[in-house]
């Protein structure tokens, strides 16, 4: 009976550990870089809403 086998990574189990890792911080750079090209910076929405407080505030007043 065949059976399948992964083929082995350099470093063992650490070496796996490892690479996980890595993959996954790039992952993550790469999806936020993505996210503030499509959606751009938080600033300016910050910067509206403040806005749009402030001229509540003046309508009740």
């Amino acid at each position: 009976m065949l059976i399948a086998q992964a083929p082995a990574l350099p470093g063992g189990p650490e070496g796996a550990v490892l690479l996980l890792v890595v993959v996954t911080g790039l992952v993550f750079v790469v999806v936020r870089a993505l996210g503030r090209i499509v959606g751009g910076s938080n600033e300016g929405r910050i910067d509206d809403l403040e806005r749009r407080v402030d001229d509540l505030e003046r309508e009740q007043n």
